[in-house]
């Protein structure tokens, strides 16, 4: 009796084994899901969405991306938003970081965010398989009432 019960928690481990090794890399998600927003094939890239505060005294936001942390990470891209929200096309499975400069009454402010861009595996809330993108939006709006 007992080799059969060994043999059946082998094989019970090796099945689990051979399941962990082949999901390994993916990440996935089981919460509530969007299917229009869910994509057939694994995305290589997405916008990484920036939020801004535009407004009658700031109409435009000088941004610097970067590819991981804005200490040591390596310039990604420069430019001026004039609109809210942002896009930049960027590659998944990334961090970025990104610095706005706002210039109000003759002061300079920053505002920095971060994140990873990730690609979940939805594996059952949708007809089919699909992936999703999470951690896209950075925000580095000013406070309400500032400046």
């Amino acid at each position: 009796m007992k080799r059969s019960i060994s043999a059946k928690l082998k094989g019970t481990l090796l099945i689990f084994l051979i399941t962990g090794i082949a999901s390994c890399g993916e990440k996935v998600y089981y919460g509530e899901v969007d299917c229009s927003e869910c994509y057939q094939i694994r995305p290589d890239s997405a916008d990484l969405i920036v939020r801004l505060t535009l407004n009658g005294g700031i109409q435009e936001v000088p941004l610097t991306f970067y590819r991981g942390n804005i200490e040591g990470g390596v310039v990604e891209c420069v430019d001026t938003a004039f609109t809210d929200p942002y896009y930049l096309w960027v590659a998944v499975e990334q961090a970025y970081s990104v610095k706005a400069e706002y210039y109000h009454g003759g002061k300079v402010v920053y505002a920095v965010d971060g994140t990873t861009i990730e690609i979940l595996k939805v594996p059952d809330a949708c007809d089919e398989e699909c992936y999703i993108i999470n951690g896209e939006t950075l925000d580095v709006r000013l406070k309400p009432g500032f400046p």
